[in-house]
Order: C-alpha cells, then sequence, then structure tokens
C-alpha cells in the first residue's frame, strides 16, 4: 500500500519502502531469498535518489543476509558497502560490517580472519552498537584457534556489553567453543540448550573440525536421533489431525444428505396431497354439471344442497390455484383457515368429505352423536387420506399427538388400528 501511495519519481521514499520490505522477509517469514529482490530494488532507489546513507544500509544489509545463504553474493556486497562507506566514512555501519564479515568468515572456517575483524570492529568506534556481537564473534573465532586465554577474556565480557544484553543462544554458542576448545564435555550440554536442531548443526560442525573425537560423534548421533523421533511424531500427529478433519467434513456431507432427502419426500407427500384433492374437486364438478342438466321437480332439493356444495368447491379450487408454487406447507395451513371449522354440523369441512363419501361424515355423527367437534375434524382429515404431519398442522397438534389421537378415535369406534376410518360409518 505504502508503495502504491509513493510517487514513481519518490526514489528515496521507494527505497525506504523496499528496504522494510526486505527486512520483514528476511526476519519474519520461513528462511529463504525472498528479502533479496527488495534489498536490490532498495539499493537501485537510492542510487538513483544520490541519498548515500540508506545506500550503504541497504547495501550492508544485503550483504550480511546474504550470509546464511551465499558466501559469494555476500563478499560481492560486502565489498560494494566498503567502497560506500568510503566516501560516507559512517563508523557505526563500519562497525556492523566488520562484524558481518567476521560471521561470514566465521561459517566459511576463516576462524583467523574472522577473530582479526572481531577485534577491529571491537577498536572502530566508542559506540556501543553491535558491540555484543563483535565480543561474541571474537570470543567463538578466537575458541576455535584454541587461543583460550584470549577466548576467556572476550567471553566474560559478553554478559557486561554496554548495548543490549546479547541473546542466550549467542552466549550458549560461545561458551559451548569455549569449553571444547580447552577440552571440556561439559560444552555439550550449551548445545543442548540452544534447540536440537541448533544443537545438531553446531555438533556437527565441531565435529568435521575433530573427526576423531568419538565423545562428539556420540553426541552428533543422538542429536540426529532425537531430531528424527520429533520428525516422526510431527508426522503422526499431522496423519491424525487430517483423518479427523476428514471425519468431521464426512460426517458433516452425511447430515447435509440427510436433511435434503427428508425436505424432499415431505414435498412428494404434500404434492400427493394436493393432487388427490385437485381430483376429487374435478370429479364433484362433473357431477354438479350432470345433476344440473337434470333439474326437475324431483330433484330441486338435492340441486339446493349441490349449490351449496359448489360453494365449498369453488373455494376449495380457488384455494389450489392460488397456492399452485407455493409450498406445501403452506396449502395445508390456508385450507386450515378455510375449511376446519369449529362447530360441528355444516362445517365446510364436513361437507367436503360428504361430498367425496357419499354423506360419511353425516352417517357417522348420527351413529354416534357423543362424538367432539376435535373427534369430527380428525375423523374427516384421516378420510381426505392426510398423512400425520399435515393433520397436525390443520389441528395444531405435533406429530407424536396425532398418532395417539388416532388410536383413541379408532378405539372409540370399534375399529382395528389398521382399518380404514370410512368402515366406522
Amino acid at each position: 500500500r505504502a508503495l502504491a501511495l509513493t510517487d514513481p519519481d519518490d526514489h528515496y521514499n521507494k527505497g525506504y519502502v523496499h528496504l522494510r520490505m526486505a527486512e520483514l522477509y528476511y526476519n519474519h517469514l520461513p528462511l529463504d531469498t525472498a528479502f533479496a529482490p527488495h534489498y536490490k530494488q532498495a539499493i537501485q532507489e537510492f542510487e538513483q535518489s544520490k541519498h548515500q546513507g540508506y545506500l550503504l544500509v541497504a547495501t550492508a544489509d544485503l550483504a550480511s543476509s546474504y550470509c546464511f545463504f551465499s558466501y559469494e553474493q555476500a563478499e560481492h556486497y560486502f565489498k560494494k558497502a566498503d567502497s560506500i562507506n568510503a566516501i560516507v566514512n559512517d563508523q557505526l555501519i563500519k562497525r556492523g560490517i566488520r562484524v558481518s564479515r567476521s560471521g561470514l568468515c566465521y561459517l566459511q572456517g576463516k576462524y583467523e580472519e574472522s577473530a582479526r575483524l572481531a577485534v577491529a570492529a571491537l577498536e572502530d568506534s566508542v559506540h556501543p552498537i553491535n558491540i555484543s556481537e563483535a565480543v561474541v564473534m571474537a570470543s567463538k573465532s578466537l575458541s576455535q584457534l584454541h587461543r583460550i586465554d584470549s577466548a576467556e577474556m572476550y567471553l566474560n565480557l559478553i554478559p557486561n556489553s554496554p548495548d543490549d544484553t546479547p541473546s542466550l543462544s549467542d552466549y550458549y554458542g560461545a561458551k559451548s567453543d569455549f569449553l571444547l576448545a580447552k577440552g571440556d564435555s561439559s560444552g555439550y550440554l550449551y548445545y543442548k540448550t540452544l534447540g536440537q536442531e541448533t544443537a545438531e548443526g553446531i555438533i556437527e560442525r565441531q565435529y568435521l573440525n575433530h573427526p576423531h573425537d568419538t565423545e562428539l560423534a556420540c553426541e552428533l548421533e543422538i542429536a540426529r536421533e532425537e531430531k528424527a523421533a520429533k520428525k516422526r511424531t510431527l508426522l503422526t500427529i499431522s496423519g491424525s489431525v487430517v483423518m479427523l478433519l476428514a471425519a468431521i467434513i464426512a460426517l458433516l456431507l452425511y447430515n447435509r444428505r440427510r436433511q435434503h432427502l427428508r425436505s424432499e419426500r415431505q414435498h412428494q407427500e404434500s404434492a400427493a396431497v394436493r393432487n388427490r384433492l385437485e381430483q376429487s374437486l374435478s370429479e364433484l364438478q362433473q357431477q354438479l354439471q350432470e345433476m344440473e342438466r337434470q333439474n326437475t321437480d324431483e330433484n330441486r332439493q338435492l340441486t339446493e344442497q349441490l349449490k351449496q356444495n359448489n360453494a365449498v368447491l369453488m373455494a376449495f379450487g380457488k384455494l389450489i390455484m392460488e397456492s399452485q408454487n407455493a409450498d406445501p406447507e403452506v396449502f395445508i395451513t390456508d385450507f386450515k383457515r378455510q375449511f376446519v371449522g369449529t362447530g360441528r354440523e355444516n362445517a365446510p369441512l364436513q361437507m367436503f368429505v360428504d361430498m367425496l363419501h357419499d354423506n360419511a361424515c353425516s352417517r357417522l355423527l348420527k351413529r354416534r352423536p357423543d362424538l367432539t367437534t376435535s373427534d369430527v375434524n380428525l375423523a374427516c382429515l384421516m378420510a381426505l387420506g392426510f398423512d400425520n404431519h399435515n393433520i397436525g398442522i390443520c389441528l395444531d397438534l405435533k406429530d407424536g399427538s396425532v398418532r395417539v389421537k388416532k388410536s383413541r378415535l379408532k378405539k372409540k369406534l370399534g375399529i382395528e388400528l389398521d382399518q380404514d376410518i370410512l368402515k366406522a360409518t
């Protein structure tokens, strides 16, 4: 975002942003060379802005960062930093370059040069910055050269450095090198405090310098075995986590599939009820039309009854037309509102069942006048073929309550549980 806000011709600020991005990549991301392009871009921008101070900083930082990746690149940029500092003459940067080059020489096994640069860095300036790093490098390099007295002198200076207290890893590394140079095997204990990854690398480097040290060889083998055991443990844990995640995903997919199938089944059942009712409506309308053609004195009274039935049918037909694209449960709710009454006689629901099943509801009431309104409505909905779920919507009952009430009603009417309700009429 800062790069996007920077003027393309403002080379100083562009270089500064690239310098900070390079530091971010180097300090906070996995070790790789992703920092290099940003350092190089920063150097290019500072060269164009002619800001020698930050050009020197970027060049020296890039050289120090390359120490762990490419000795040749590190040496190239160290030389370039020296040439820039010949103009700038910044004593603090000069000390930092010497400390970093001392570390590079140490990694290359050039202990004499490493010690010379570290000692020279301590003599460069009275400024306290970078003193602890210079003292550490001096002690470590002199230990490798077996100059015990000088190495001990610098080792004792480490905890008392005037700048920030050096890290424990730096101190333990210098301490372990010094003890091993004296022939004291307790130096191995300090390796273990550095963490297994660091310990293995340090012990391996010491072993290369002392290939006949059997105790050192044993320590190296133990460090490698412990590292391999940690790696196996991590792989086992990772495998278990992956298996657990796979099981959770499978369970979620299974539950989602079950919900989908249940919803689809309810939709199909509701659609089947609607189709049956539509078919019954069509048949009743045909019967009504036929009887109107035979409108004689004998069937005038019947015609009046049919007109009432027709009103019910028209209301039902309108309900069907209005709910063609609606959810099945919405249709059942509308059916309840218009047809399920609270009175025992002449309710639209009872008239509708009478039309469909040859006055079945009227005959049931005549046979069993003791039935309650709730019993009559339940019997009518059962005769229409409504399932437990839809009956529950019409009568404001749960599915389990519907099953209990159906069982009690059939027992009251004296019919078997598996018999159709119409048997009672």
